[in-house]
């Protein structure tokens, strides 16, 4: 029987790139995440009020549309580098997210309200501005914290997560066919947990249906290399599955605040993807027994032996969690987002009352600190050997 693998450090590994088109980040300054500064720049009834996040492909940028009788609201605008523009292959992915985005109608999947041009440079499309912070920071935060997040707090997250995969696996065109979709990037870095306590899967830039996936082999691979499926990574035919698989690997990292199949280099990451050796997350902490069934399923290395449907991957969690008290509801959610991504929260804040908003009140100064939910016990600290929360894929395709 082979050694069961090592657990890893988000520090010990390397940002790993997918084959999305880049933009030249030499090329751009440092004022903000992308060089470019947005802020001001009206692009119909918008206007971006600041940069929030920026990739090789776009920048995502908090603004505000305005509406008769001083009516204001907060969007989150994903806008196409204008260099980019000039890319077939990139105009033609941010259009095909952009139709993806405008399908799905799912409270766990974010969706697009507007997709559009500026003159006839660039493109941007309008979604909703959800207040809170992806998976991959929250995680980051607790290990810096030398905390793990609470078990059921991460099957809330998965579970929610699951509903809004879903979604978009059960996506039909106008005659009522199945789309048959695979979202091929499921990672911590597009998973998205709002202060409201709901998840929302993110980014829909390298989905496609499944046909078009396995007849355009030049595209297939792509996505984040530590979250890919065993027959992604050896360029195989795909379907729905190999998205599950990439759903098992989030739930054992958000169990274990450990990585699963990263390594200092690509070459060794597909090796560990390919061998596919799951250690049980009851080795690492004994609470989590309940899961290495359920895990052991989403990790199968051959697709037939995982869950069929990201339906049938719920149900099992479900009844994987009632043995300690069943996933955390929202307020639990939703404390714990308050806790770890404070200081990102108060930055948005302040950029959502930039003087561009002079008809908007200044909102009250934040609490000192939010309290946990009755009932609950504070967080406790916890060794920080042999856990890791730093995810350290690119960023360029987390957006």
């Amino acid at each position: 029987m082979p050694a069961e693998p090592a657990i890893r450090s988000l520090d010990q590994t390397k940002p790993l790139s997918g084959s999305r088109p880049q933009a030249n980040r030499t090329a751009r300054g440092a004022n903000t995440a992308s060089g470019a500064d947005w802020t001001g720049t009206r692009l119909g009834r918008y206007t971006i009020l600041g940069e929030l996040a920026a990739g090789g492909m776009a920048s995502v940028c908090l603004a505000q549309g305005g509406g008769i009788e001083g009516f204001r609201r907060l969007f989150a605008l994903k806008m196409l580098h204008p260099e980019m523009a000039a890319n077939p292959v990139a105009v033609k992915w941010f259009l095909d997210e952009a139709w993806i985005a405008g399908q799905v109608r799912h409270y766990n999947a974010v969706s697009a309200i507007e997709a559009s041009q500026r003159g006839d440079s660039s493109y941007y499309l309008v979604m909703e501005y959800i207040a809170g912070d992806h998976l991959r920071n929250l995680l980051r935060q607790a290990y810096r914290n030398g905390e793990r997040m609470p078990a059921r707090v991460a099957v809330r997250i998965v579970i929610d997560t699951l509903a809004g995969l879903e979604a978009i696996h059960d996506l039909k065109d106008s005659q009522g066919r199945p789309l048959e979709l695979i979202h091929r990037d499921v990672s911590p870095q597009n998973i998205l947990v709002g202060v409201d306590g709901i998840t929302r899967l993110t980014d829909f830039g390298l989905t496609q249906p499944a046909q078009r996936i396995n007849r355009e082999r030049a595209e297939l691979f792509a996505g984040k290399l530590a979250y890919m499926s065993p027959e992604h990574v050896g360029q195989e035919t795909l379907d729905q599955r190999s998205d599950l698989f990439s759903m098992g690997v989030v739930l054992w990292e958000s169990l274990t605040t450990a990585r699963l199949f990263a390594a200092p280099t690509p070459k060794l990451t597909i090796d560990r993807v390919r061998e596919a050796r799951v250690t049980k997350p009851s080795r690492i902490r004994a609470d989590l027994s309940a899961f290495d069934r359920v895990v052991a399923r989403a990790l199968a290395p051959c697709a037939s032996a995982r869950f069929r449907t990201a339906r049938e991957f719920r149900a099992a969690l479900h009844q994987a969690c009632a043995e300690i008290g069943g996933p955390a509801s929202r307020r639990e959610v939703r404390w714990i987002v308050s806790q770890y991504a404070a200081e990102k929260l108060q930055r948005e804040r302040e950029l959502g009352r930039s003087p561009v908003m002079l008809s908007q009140p200044r909102a009250s100064a934040p609490a000192a600190g939010p309290r946990p939910p009755r009932g609950r016990k504070p967080l406790t600290r916890a060794s920080r050997t042999g856990s890791c929360a730093d995810q350290v894929d690119s960023l360029a395709n987390a957006v």
